[in-house]
């Protein structure tokens, strides 16, 4: 998602950004910038989208410092976890105009309360977390399921496998 994101930004013309610390230089196509520090992501940029995993490591990681260098035009987006975005901070930053917007498809808590800070902000574009439920979408992930299951009948592992170093063949 994140480099169809970059290639749709790169085709409107816009300078992309791009921080991701496990990623090597070679896998970053020239036409985009890599930064180093997610503080330079932030302030190098008009917008953000994030499209990280939830670990220790990204959890809260965009707080108060990242949206203050965003800055008071700057947009974020995040379409991947809603703990990465300290959800504290967002909304100070948005009250404050720290920040000019926000776009969110996930929370932190999910679902959000009803009485959730950011429901009735105007500069706030929230969606439920199905971006990726696309008929297309749905198509291909019965397919693979079917296609794992035939896998595990025939004795062997799925490609999907996330913990295969811990099981054996003669574990399926």
């Amino acid at each position: 998602m994140a480099r169809e994101t970059a290639d749709l930004a790169d085709g409107m013309g816009q300078t992309v950004l791009v921080y991701d610390p496990y990623v090597v230089d070679d896998d970053v196509p020239s036409r985009f910038r890599r930064v180093r520090k997610l503080s330079e992501l932030f302030a190098g940029s008009d917008a953000v989208s994030i499209h990280a995993p939830l670990t220790s490591e990204t959890r809260g990681a965009v707080s108060t410092e990242e949206l203050a260098a965003l800055g008071e035009r700057g947009i974020l987006i995040n379409t991947s976890r809603g703990a990465i975005v300290d959800g504290e901070a967002l909304v100070e930053a948005l009250e404050t105009g720290t920040v000019a917007g926000a776009g969110l498809d996930t929370f932190a808590a999910e679902p959000p309360s009803e009485d959730h800070p950011l429901y009735d902000r105007d500069e706030v574009l929230l969606t439920p977390h199905v971006g990726g439920v696309t008929d297309e979408a749905l198509a291909r992930m019965s397919q693979r399921a079917a296609a794992n299951v035939r896998t595990v009948y025939e004795g062997e592992l799925p490609p999907s496998t996330v913990n295969r170093a811990e099981l054996t063949e003669g574990d399926v």
